[in-house]
This record gives C-alpha cells, structure tokens and sequence, in this order.
C-alpha cells in the first residue's frame, strides 16, 4: 500500500508520554490512511497490517481482565451448580458429573491464571476453547449417563452458554469463534442424535443452538467493528493532538531562540527572570555575567557583516558549550551582548565559569583587525545576590556596571 516504515515509527510513539508522541509530525499518509478508513462503511472496514498491531496491543489488557474475569464467572457458576445435582440425576451417576464439574472448573482457573500472567499468549485461543468443548463433551456424556432426556437437555444448553459467553466476551479473534461453533455444534448434534428424544425436538434444539451460536458470533464481528472504528477515531484525534504540539513546540522554539546564534533570546530571558523573582526558595545564591565582544563593531566595518554574523554564533557556541549544565541560562541579550543566569552559584564559582569561557573564546583566534591583540576577546562584569528579595534588574545593573568598567580597564578581561 505505501512505504510504512515513518508511519511504524510514528505509531509506536502513539499512546506513550506527550513528549513522545508530540516530539514529530505523524507521517501524511497515516494521517490519510486513518481518514480513508473512518470514510468506508462500518461493514468493510480492515485494519491495515501497519496499523492492527497498535490496535491488538491498546486491546490487550481489557481483553486480558475480561477474559480471566470469564474464567473465574464460568468456573464458580458450574461448581455452584454442583448443588443441584442430587436432586436431578442418579445416584450412581453423582460421582462422575462431580468429577467433570471439577475437572472443568479447574481447566477455567487454569486458563484464567495463564491469560492474566501472560503466559505463552499466543496459546490464549486453545487455553479459551478447550473448555468449550470440555463442558460440550462432560454434558453430552453425563447427561446420557443419567438416561434421563431433561438432564441431558439442560446440560446441553449449559455447555451452549459457556461457548456463546466464551464468544462474546473472551478474547478470542473471530477465526478461534468460528472455530469453536465448527468444533462445538456437530458435538451438539453427536449428542442429540444418540438421545432418545423425539426428532422433532431434536430438531428444534439443534436449530435453536446453531442460531444461538451463529447469532452470538455475527454480534461478536460487529463488535469488533465498532471497537476498530472508535480505535481510528482516537488514533485521528491522537495524530491531530501530536501535530498540534509539534507546532506549538516549533513556535515556542521560534519565540524564544534567536535565529542567528541558535541561543535563547532576550524574550525568553526576561521570562525566566520573572519566574525566578517570584520563587526565590530555593535558588540564592543567584549570578550574572555580562559578556560583551570587544571591538566588534571594527569587526563589522572592516570584514563585513557577514564575519561579523559568523562570529556572533561562534562566540554563542563557546559561551554554551562552557556552561556547567543545563540550569546555567545564556541569552542573546542584543547587539553583541550576551547574558548567563546561574543559580545556586556565588560570586566566586560564577568568576570560575566566565574566566573559562573569555579563555575559550580567545582559543579560537578568530580574527579582528580592529582588535589590539588581532583576534577576537571578549570582557565580561560578573555580580551576585546572597539575600532575598531576588531583584533581578538590580543584578543585572551591578553585572553591566561590571563590564563597563572591564572595558574601560582594558578589555579582554574580568570584572566584579
């Protein structure tokens, strides 16, 4: 149908943490895939194979609760039964329907245990339908061990509705369902032919039984359906809602990030300051540095504004690749003034990290004519706060009075 391996990546991410389904844009064709499907009539609609898989597993632990809940119901309702069995068959025939009554019970618990642990899942159909033609079987045989044709009738139409539940609420796919109304129903009719009741009614039974099965199976397809079509529904919604976050993602990032040295900008800065001024908790000791690039602005007249541009970003990548860790901010803060935010940092550790970074950057030996020293340096003013009221602007003036007056000492150095 179409190359599926972006749309397998992006489905596999579905249904997971909102980073992870927003961290891209679903695939086009998926989301047309999706849409053709929700299109077609209720009655033709067939998960594709890039699709089924997510769909198995999102089903896969309500069906996994269902079916071992209908274990459990089926189990308990036939050993209760075991009460009523003295009042209706034989004596010498109570020891062999005890018997089948436990056999069976114990084959439900058994199948209940393995489909809620998981075990060996591809064998859930068999763990499903053996007990639907055991108890086919224990009735036919104990209900003619009684010789008694009302016996044999209500044991049969017991059997008949552990495997019409099994049908309908069991996690069975409908290739198993049809299969046990194929195994199920000629035992029905084994059964019913060795019985000494009247054809007629013989008739009148099997016909009711193949309906009841036929009937429960057909409602199971529709179900199927309906869960399918309410599937692609989310599916769509789960695609949209992803597209959605990645673009406001992209336009977060376009907001907050200057286009030219790929840092964060003044905008974002200015946010981060607030946020900061309101939770003052836990984050005094709070420092700035004030980085300015010396001579730049010789720098652009003597080798062009597009120099000037690549040694902007130069000088972005080396003040962020000399950051301690993510919490340590740097902002374009305009023109050719860059700014860093440390918490938790004193004055002394702040110092550590700008005479690390102007070090850097004069390891790159970029050139600037217009410079003494012919490459480009940078000065930095560095300043802290210790006690609250944070009154970020105010660091910010004692940072800039810092680099005024390593500028005027010289350049190329730094300033507290």
């Amino acid at each position: 149908m179409h190359d599926n391996a972006p749309a397998m990546a992006f489905i596999g991410k579905l249904g997971r943490s909102e980073d992870a389904a927003g961290s891209e844009f679903a695939p086009p064709d998926l989301e047309q895939v999706v849409e053709d499907l929700l299109r077609a009539r209720i009655s033709r609609l067939k998960l594709p194979p890039d699709i089924k898989p997510l769909f198995q597993t999102r089903m896969r632990t309500n069906t996994r609760k269902t079916t071992s809940a209908w274990c459990v119901w089926v189990g308990l309702l036939i050993l209760v039964n075991t009460v009523f069995d003295p009042f209706m068959v034989p004596q010498n025939t109570i020891f062999l329907i005890l018997t089948f009554r436990l056999t069976l019970t114990a084959c439900l618990l058994a199948a209940s245990y393995f489909v809620s642990r998981e075990i060996r899942p591809r064998y859930t159909p068999v763990y499903l339908g053996l007990p639907c033609v055991l108890a086919v079987l224990f009735a036919g045989i104990g209900g003619l061990a009684t010789h008694n044709t009302g016996v044999l009738t209500s044991y049969l139409n017991n059997a008949m509705i552990v495997g019409c539940t099994a049908i309908m609420f069991a996690g069975i796919d409908l290739t198993f369902c049809l299969g046990i109304c194929a195994t199920c129903l000629p035992l029905f009719a084994l059964f019913l032919g060795i019985s000494s009741l009247p054809v007629a009614e013989r008739l009148q039974i099997m016909f009711f039984d193949v309906t009841a099965f036929l009937a429960i199976t057909y409602g199971r397809h529709v179900q199927n359906l309906i869960l399918s079509r309410l599937f692609l529904l989310n599916m769509r919604d789960e695609i949209r809602d992803s597209a959605a976050r990645a673009r406001n993602a992209l336009l977060s990032s376009i907001a907050y990030t200057d286009p030219l040295t790929e840092i964060s900008n003044r905008r974002f800065f200015d946010e981060i300051c607030a946020t900061i001024t309101e939770n003052t908790a836990n984050l005094l000791p709070v420092a700035v540095c004030m980085i300015d690039i010396d001579h730049f602005k010789k720098l652009n007249d003597t080798l062009g504004h597009l120099q000037g541009d690549r040694c902007l970003k130069l000088v972005a990548a080396t003040i962020r690749n000399n950051l301690r860790s993510p919490s340590d901010i740097a902002a374009r803060f305009g023109g050719e003034e860059f700014v860093v935010l440390f918490q938790n940092t004193d004055l002394n550790a702040a110092y550590e990290v700008a005479e690390r970074i102007r070090g850097a950057i004069m390891d790159l030996e970029h050139p600037n004519p217009g410079a003494p020293a012919g490459i480009v340096t940078v000065s930095i003013g560095v300043a802290d706060l210790h006690k609250p009221p944070i009154a970020i602007q105010t660091l910010i003036a004692n940072a800039d009075e810092a680099l005024y007056r390593a500028k005027l000492t010289g350049r190329n150095r730094i300033s507290t």
